[in-house]
């Protein structure tokens, strides 16, 4: 395993796969612009449907607004970056195949399309979830666990799409989500997720993980097959 880690960390580095993150990455910036407005807007709207006559009161309520708005989007940027760079990573996953894992057979994989719409789709339930447990912000942090428990799951569950779907069917996929049995990739996951946690670096956390679950995940079915790499 590690052995794949260090090709991991060196395929992510080189220019045919650095060029689909930058893409993903300008275009996920741009994103996350609408998200954050929409936030902003959706959260201030919501508090202002009141009518607050005190000015402290409704400063509170401002600052309130734009913490909730503010911490949604924060857990959000990652998820938002693991969708566009959906679009990319069948490219990415196969310049990992050809330069390390030939002899894999790849027709079993989940389609660019379908794996966006699954992303999509998880997205929206998690960013639900997000809003519904919102208002324990306030309570003691306890608002902020609720968001880290929520976030790993979702980080979890759109890096495993992402990174197996280019070689593995969406059953399968499913089935090394769950925490259960042998918790596939769960020490990979976890240590990610927690970077992906760290301003400045969260938004190349998504490609970097995809790079080290696409090698753990080939390696994997490398040695389930009895393949020996070369």
């Amino acid at each position: 395993m590690l052995k794949s880690q260090e090709n991991a960390l060196s395929d992510a580095l080189i220019f045919e796969n650095v060029k689909y993150f930058i893409i993903s990455l300008i275009i996920s910036l741009l994103v996350l612009a609408l998200i954050y407005s929409g936030l902003l807007t959706a959260t201030n709207g919501a508090l202002f449907e009141y009518e607050i006559e005190q000015e402290w009161l409704r400063s509170l309520a401002n600052i309130f607004a734009q913490g909730v708005a503010l911490t949604i989007f924060y857990f959000l940027m990652v998820p938002a970056m693991f969708v566009i760079l959906a679009l990319f990573t069948p490219m990415i996953s196969d310049n990992i195949h050809r330069r390390h894992y030939p002899k894999l057979d790849e027709s079993n994989s989940v389609g660019v399309f379908e794996g966006l719409f699954h992303a999509l789709w998880l997205t929206l339930i998690y960013t639900l979830l997000f809003i519904l447990v919102s208002p324990s912000i306030f309570f003691l942090g306890l608002g902020y666990v609720a968001f880290a428990v929520l976030g790993f799951f979702l980080f979890r569950s759109l890096l495993l799409l992402d990174a197996l779907g280019s070689h593995l069917s969406l059953a399968q996929i499913k089935q090394r989500t769950r925490l259960s049995g042998d918790a596939a990739h769960l020490p990979s996951t976890l240590v990610l997720f927690l970077l992906s946690l760290l301003p400045g670096i969260n938004l190349f956390v998504p490609y970097l993980a995809v790079c080290v679950l696409v090698h753990e995940s080939m390696s994997r079915e490398y040695e389930r097959l009895g393949i020996s790499q070369g």
